[in-house]
Parts: C-alpha cells; sequence; structure tokens
C-alpha cells in the first residue's frame, strides 16, 4: 500500500480545517469544522440542513445548538483526535471537500482521490523545521 501526501499545510494552534460532502440518504449537505488545539484535531462545529437519517437531532454533551435560515450548528461535544479517516466518495456519491484556514475556496476531494480513504492528521513541529522543511 503507496501512502502519498495530498495536503501539508503548516497550522497554527486555532486553525480550522473543514470538511464537507452530501449525505448519501438525505442528499444535502453536511459540514463539519474542526480546530487545531494541542496538537489535535477537535470538530468544534458541525453543519447540516436536516437531521434525519443519522444526523444529529441534538446539542452535543457540552455543546450547544444553533438554527439559522440556512443551516442547523451544533457546536462542541469535547471530540478530538490526533488522526481520522476520511472515506471519499465521488461526484455521484459523497463529492467530498475540504478547505484549509485563510482559503475561501473548497478543494474537490472527490476529483483527486475519488473512492480512497483518506487519513487526516496533525503533527507538532518546532516551528522553525517547518520553515526549512525538515
Amino acid at each position: 500500500m503507496r501512502e502519498e501526501i495530498l495536503f501539508d499545510k503548516y497550522m497554527y494552534p486555532g486553525s480550522l480545517f473543514e470538511t464537507g460532502y452530501i449525505h448519501s440518504v438525505q442528499k444535502t449537505p453536511v459540514e463539519d469544522v474542526y480546530v487545531v488545539v494541542d496538537g489535535e484535531l477537535w470538530l468544534w462545529e458541525e453543519r447540516v440542513v436536516s437531521h434525519n437519517a443519522g444526523l444529529p437531532s441534538e446539542s452535543p454533551y457540552r455543546g450547544y445548538f444553533l438554527s439559522d435560515k440556512e443551516w442547523m450548528h451544533f457546536f462542541g461535544g469535547r471530540y478530538s483526535t490526533k488522526m481520522y479517516m476520511l472515506r471519499v466518495g465521488n461526484d455521484v456519491l459523497g463529492r467530498n471537500v475540504c478547505r484549509f484556514y485563510g482559503r475561501s475556496d473548497w478543494i474537490d476531494l472527490f476529483e483527486i482521490v475519488p473512492g480512497k480513504r483518506c487519513a487526516v492528521s496533525v503533527e507538532t513541529k518546532p516551528f522553525l523545521t517547518t520553515l526549512i522543511r525538515i
């Protein structure tokens, strides 16, 4: 199994990383916002248009819920990890996308790596080694 790095981004503590997909049953968009804190990805917010078919229906433990005209927002919940697996669909199923802190445009993962599993992880490095690419 060959491992390939798709993106290697320097992210400051507090930086955002977002993923999005189309729910396979509801056919509605879902977006997850992760924040880099203490060398881990913390699930900070999940946005959904519908809350049926396995999507959140109530506030997470130690979290809160907010609804506006476009989205239902679920904040908090205390979930963090150093790495998670992202299963990428294709242009019909999933339409997975991501974006990094400081970018407004989405990266179409379903076009770059359709049908693949991607590991999303955080690695803590000294700033100088990041500058000189060690």
